[in-house]
C-alpha cells in the first residue's frame, strides 16, 4: 500500500501508508487515482462477516520530536476518496487542504 499523510494533520501528526507518500502528496499532485486504486485493490472480492466491503487500515503516525506514537485506524470514507479520483487534476489539487476521515477501531470518525 502507498504511504499518507492527511491533508490537514494536526500539529506532528501524520497518517501513512507504505509507499512513503502522504494523502497531502497524492492529492497535491492530482494524482488520487493512484492511492484509489490501492483502496480499489483492497477491496476487491472481500467482505466481512456482515457482508459489508472491508475497512481500509492507515498508520497514523502521532510521534513528535520528543515522543513516538502510532497507531492504526480505519479510513472512515473510501468511496469518497474513490469519488475524488474521477476529479481533474486542478479540483484535486483543491482538496490537498481539506482532511480525509479516519476512525479509531469501533469508533466515531475524527
Amino acid at each position: 500500500m502507498a504511504r499518507a499523510v492527511l491533508p490537514r494533520p494536526a500539529r506532528g501528526e501524520e497518517e501513512a501508508t507504505l509507499d512513503g507518500r502522504t494523502f497531502a502528496d497524492y492529492y497535491g499532485r492530482g494524482n488520487v487515482g493512484e492511492l484509489a486504486g490501492y483502496v480499489e485493490a483492497k477491496r476487491a472480492n472481500r467482505l466481512n462477516r456482515k457482508n459489508k466491503p472491508t475497512e481500509i487500515r492507515v498508520w497514523y503516525d502521532q510521534t513528535t520530536p520528543h515522543q513516538a506514537a502510532a497507531t492504526v485506524v480505519n479510513l472512515d470514507t473510501p468511496d469518497a476518496l474513490i469519488a475524488h479520483a474521477t476529479l481533474s487534476r486542478n479540483e484535486q489539487r483543491g482538496l490537498a487542504a481539506g482532511g480525509v476521515r479516519r476512525r479509531p477501531y469501533k469508533r466515531p470518525p475524527i
